[in-house]
């Protein structure tokens, strides 16, 4: 008895962990004739959002676009979504144009629940990876993963015999990574001055 109930409830966990709001692809796809600056051409026209606009990662130095749209087949019409589209990459097979994810606004002010792909073969983008990401103001956008799903954890002792457990520990704070904004300059700078 007790087994079918546990049964149930990992059941509905995973299905609760599974279910989600965005919705991207497998793989990522290109949007012909993207540049740098059609795009800014193009958010000077259609521009409704503080988080819209053209923005550099401080992982990698990435131009990205996050722009009004959504992936190919999406079923999501209630609110408005954003892409992240690359512009420029420190990776040579990425192309200009391609979608490396998709945000919606979250009920948090100034934040966005973002699929967004973490692997690279070279050309294509894959494994979207759930993120948050936070306006800490008009210029920089944070980034967070996300950890979802079940996690089952087994421990056991026997009497008289002690056993270590060692454990990975990480000091750095999960949100430093993220988004300078670039172009509309809004805010404080971006980058640091020299005094």
């Amino acid at each position: 008895m007790w087994r079918r109930g546990i049964t149930v409830i990992v059941t509905l966990l995973m299905a609760v962990g599974c279910l989600q709001g965005l919705e991207l692809p497998e793989k990522s796809w290109v949007i012909p004739d993207v540049s740098e600056r059609s795009m800014r051409e193009h958010l000077k026209e259609t521009r409704l959002n503080a988080s819209e606009g053209i923005w550099s990662s401080t992982d990698d130095g990435a131009r990205v676009a996050i722009v009004a749209g959504t992936p190919p087949g999406s079923k999501r019409r209630l609110s408005e979504s954003y892409l992240i589209v690359i512009l420029d990459s420190p990776r040579p097979g990425i192309r200009p144009g391609t979608v490396a994810g998709v945000c919606a606004p979250a009920a948090r002010p100034d934040t966005y629940d973002c699929m967004m792909y973490t692997a690279n073969d070279g050309r294509i983008l894959s494994k979207p990876q759930r993120f948050t990401l936070q306006m800490a103001d008009r210029s920089h956008l944070t980034m967070t993963e996300v950890h979802s799903g079940v996690r089952v954890v087994f421990g056991y002792s026997l009497p008289r015999i002690n056993f270590l457990r060692l454990t990975t520990r990480n000091d750095r704070p999960a949100d430093l990574d993220g988004f300078l904004r670039i172009w509309p300059a809004e805010g404080p700078p971006s980058l640091p001055r020299r005094l």
